[in-house]
């Protein structure tokens, strides 16, 4: 029996659909909005955005139709959170993630504009960063310029490398290298120069002047008239591509280079406020339309990030773009400068930018086709889209029948196999990576297929491996995202793997002796986290049922000792073993700490023989697993007790 894909309707069809349907002027509020020319339908418009979100798995949409610089059409779609099918309405607010950024660059260019703030002027006359920036003397290279068009060559976060140094990764001023952190550092310099918080003059200088009524920069919370009020109340939760709801990040302090939850509405009365000509001078507008730096190494990188946003040049054409991309949020800008017309896409979910091509070409017709295919792995409609849902729906063994059919008749474009494998990389890790193995065989010049086949080994903690794919990568362009990071990590990575095995701790006979939990041989299951406690940064995260730590120890003397762990649990309902060749030698309940920072020391006495054994630590029960910082070993003088007995 034949596996039917999902049957999708063609763009061409529903571009028919969306002018040839006549509704009574009764059936709602705005019949009819203008882009591009045409007089477009509303409610097949909105039919066709929900079906394509069904199709893709978008659970909610925020959505704004921009027309000779106005909002001709807004609207929302879908669920704020698929698991309770709660609506989204005109007031729903979505993380804006790195659209954030746009507010900062709108005040920025009001700080310019009054004379305020210099681009070229280096940041630290302004502002002294502070450790840990500053132990790279070229900090003060960087200016707000560079900043503003990614070019600082300030790391996104500071976790991405080092997590004890905020890395300068590039010569200032000369690559592209996206900074969020940047961002922030430029906030806190305008913080330095205005006298006054991100929030207060954002405010000032574009909530309030905008009218932008649901834009909020962090959640708030508290009692109002006896009862309990959070501010905003109507946003989405995250979702990742199967729908699953990923919670929600409520930040209680501004973060200004991500943490903005908005409405496209909102966003887009800002992005027509920043090239209107109406808001800024003519010498503001071209500076924000020059580009800063090229976006990348080859003519696959079809643009240039100017101060403040990617500037793309297509016939007859200047193109603004903008992405946002959070933990189950991802959104996507264009605008056009010639037509005076794009659109805001803010989504719920992982698979969210699927739909950009398609929104574009039933409403404003932008000449992004091209622009979307070099930037965007897959776009809807796909034959990896289908593939998804039959895997979604039926399982792995069903989605390898409909490839076979697909390969039969109509064969695979060079996106097809990486899209998929792209999106079960978490689900099902050893699938994607039999998907980009194919692929590689065939098409051994594919530069997706290597980078993201060198993810999922780094994934699989095979290093060697990723190490090489990453290389091979690197030699042919891999454009999704920075891999030069990514070589780092593998090869630190190795130098760990071949560091472990030698690592043999001294159980002295004498005196008591601490083994630092990260400094296990090997492991199943088990991350190492900075989280501090007694004096040192590094302690193992979530050791739970089915994950396992092993440890060389040399005992000098036989006998009784006493072991210590420290733990923190926030759920407890475990138990802690310690294990001798398959013995447990130890077992200890560990009870809820409350917080994973709070602490708390576990110990058990154990018979320990002399010389050279493998300790192994890990976790038994059904309960939320626990942290440790160290082990520690005391001798325990048996013959006092023996006396006092007699």
């Amino acid at each position: 029996m034949p596996i039917r894909l999902n049957r999708h309707v063609g763009l061409y069809c529903l571009s028919s659909l969306l002018t040839g349907i006549t509704l009574p002027l009764a059936a709602q509020q705005q019949p009819y909005f203008e882009a591009a020319g045409r007089k477009i339908n509303s409610k097949a418009f909105d039919e066709a955005i929900e079906k394509m979100m069904e199709i893709s798995n978008v659970p909610g949409v925020s959505l704004a139709i921009i027309d000779n610089n106005r909002v001709a059409y807004y609207s929302g779609y879908g669920y704020r959170k698929l698991s309770e099918k709660t609506r989204v309405d005109s007031n729903t607010v979505f993380e804006a993630a790195s659209l954030s950024k746009s507010f900062l660059v709108y005040a920025a260019f009001k700080l310019v504009e009054a004379g305020k703030l210099d681009l070229d002027k280096p940041m630290y006359e302004y502002r002294d960063p502070g450790a840990p920036l500053n132990k790279d003397p070229r900090y003060k290279l960087i200016t707000p310029r560079m900043i503003l068009s990614h070019c600082s060559g300030i790391e996104n976060w500071q976790r991405y490398n080092n997590p004890d140094v905020l890395e300068i990764v590039s010569e200032p001023g000369k690559q592209f290298v996206y900074s969020g952190t940047g961002y922030n550092l430029l906030a806190d310099v305008m913080t330095t120069i205005l006298g006054e918080p991100y929030e207060a003059y954002i405010k000032r200088l574009v909530i309030d002047p905008l009218g932008l009524k649901n834009t909020f920069l962090r959640f708030t919370s508290g009692n109002v008239n006896g009862f309990y009020k959070e501010t905003p109340a109507d946003f989405a939760v995250g979702h990742d591509s199967f729908g699953k709801d990923l919670g929600k990040w409520k930040n209680r302090e501004a973060v200004p280079a991500s943490g903005n939850n908005v409405t496209a509405a909102d966003y887009a009365t800002l992005l027509i406020s920043l090239f209107d000509r109406q808001h800024f001078t003519d010498a503001t507008t071209a500076t924000l339309l020059r580009p800063v730096i090229r976006l990348g190494e080859t003519a696959d990188y079809s643009g240039y990030y100017g101060t403040g946003f990617e500037i793309h040049y297509v016939p007859g054409d200047t193109i603004i773009a903008h992405g946002g991309d959070n933990t189950g949020f991802k959104n996507q800008v264009f605008y056009s400068i010639t037509q005076k017309r794009g659109f805001v896409l803010l989504t719920n979910s992982e698979r969210g930018k699927l739909l950009s091509t398609a929104i574009s070409a039933l409403s404003v017709d932008l000449p992004i086709r091209e622009l979307c295919r070099k930037n965007f792995i897959d776009q809807y409609p796909s034959p990896a889209i289908d593939l998804f849902n039959v895997y979604r729906k039926d399982g792995k063994a069903p989605m390898l029948a409909a490839l076979q059919q697909v390969k039969a008749k109509q064969g695979l474009d060079s996106n097809t196999l990486c899209a998929l494998g792209m999106e079960l990389v978490e689900k099902d890790i050893d699938l994607s990576r039999q998907l980009f193995e194919e692929e590689i065989r065939r098409q051994p010049t594919s530069a997706t297929a290597y980078g993201f086949l060198a993810e999922v080994c780094f994934k699989q903690k095979q290093y060697d491996s990723s190490l090489a794919y990453y290389t091979k990568a690197r030699t042919m362009h891999f454009k999704w995202w920075n891999i030069d990071n990514k070589l780092t990590q593998c090869e630190d990575k190795i130098k760990e793997q071949n560091r472990r095995p030698s690592l043999l701790a001294t159980i002295d006979g004498a005196a008591s002796s601490r083994v630092l939990a990260n400094d296990y041989n090997a492991m199943q299951g088990v991350e190492s986290g900075p989280i501090p406690d007694s004096g040192t940064n590094y302690t193992v995260t979530y050791v739970n049922t089915g994950s396992w730590l092993d440890y060389k120890v040399s005992v000098d003397k036989p006998g009784t000792y006493q072991v210590a762990f420290r733990v923190a649990s926030k759920k407890g309902g475990n138990k802690l073993l310690l294990q001798s060749d398959g013995k447990v030698l130890a077992s200890i309940a560990v009870a809820s700490t409350t917080e994973w920072r709070n602490w708390n020391t576990l110990t058990a006495q154990v018979q320990l023989p002399p010389g050279k054994q493998l300790l192994r630590l890990t976790a038994s029960g059904d309960g939320g697993g626990f942290i440790v910082s160290w082990i520690r070993f005391s001798p325990v003088d048996t013959s006092t007790a023996q006396t006092a007995t007699k």
